[in-house]
């Protein structure tokens, strides 16, 4: 099992030190390892305070172009999982809970992961080719390998998260959209939020995104989103 990570402030340049991550699948393989990554503090935001707006394809170009890159689904769970587990420092418990509410009363983050229905896979750094709508011909994720992980839909639906759990194939994709080997963490942390931790899904057969965070009810690991959809977008660079 991956041992904790511990966040290590560094003041003079907005970002947080996270040592030893990694996301593993439900085969129960890293696919996605860093020794050490640099999270940005905040959400990018406007000169007024306000938080800018991406769509995913956007955010992903966006933080390519500042020597960053957004990341994975599975990535920014893992990242969750750490300032979860040193929420205690006043630094750490800051950032954490900009992913109940960053300012605008949600804490939606957009993600580096697609989902597709109609094939049945989930997509870690996807490509242009991978988004049929609202992309781009950026060549995003050029630098990064893409992770591709298949999922049978067998008897899912929207549901809380600890119920979701509960059902194999369920469990086999939620491993794989998280990177966590214990999702039940996730649950945890939505009580840290005083939400329900959910899990939207989509019944299309249509690319969706992946977005991570509360809105105004629940703390979502959510699926469900549309490729137009944008709100806010956090960046990290690995060390």
């Amino acid at each position: 099992m991956v041992e904790n990570s511990v966040p290590r402030l560094e003041n003079a340049s907005g970002y947080l030190v996270l040592e030893n991550l990694q996301c593993v699948g439900s085969d129960g393989k890293v696919f996605e390892k860093y020794d050490k990554i640099l999270v940005a503090k905040d959400v990018v935001r406007n000169p007024d305070g306000t938080h800018s707006r991406f769509t995913p394809y956007r955010a992903i170009a966006h933080f390519e172009g500042k020597g960053l890159f957004l990341p994975s689904f599975a990535l920014s769970c893992n990242i969750l999982r750490a300032l979860y587990e040193n929420r205690d420092d006043p630094e750490v418990g800051k950032v954490l809970m900009q992913y109940k509410d960053y300012g605008s009363g949600w804490g939606w983050h957009a993600q580096n992961t697609v989902v597709d229905w109609g094939s049945r896979k989930i997509v870690h750094y996807p490509h242009d080719s991978d988004f049929p709508e609202h992309g781009g011909n950026d060549n995003i994720n050029r630098t990064k390998t893409r992770i591709e992980k298949t999922f049978n839909p067998k008897k899912f639906k929207s549901s809380n998260l600890e119920e979701a759990l509960t059902n194999p194939e369920y469990n086999q994709y939620l491993k794989n959209l998280t990177g966590l080997q214990q999702p039940e963490i996730l649950v945890e942390i939505g009580k840290h939020f005083n939400k329900t931790a959910r899990t939207w899904i989509s019944n299309s057969k249509e690319v969706r995104a992946a977005w991570l965070g509360c809105n105004y009810d629940d703390f979502y690991v959510n699926a469900n989103y549309g490729l137009y959809d944008d709100d806010a977008a956090r960046g990290v660079q690995s060390a």
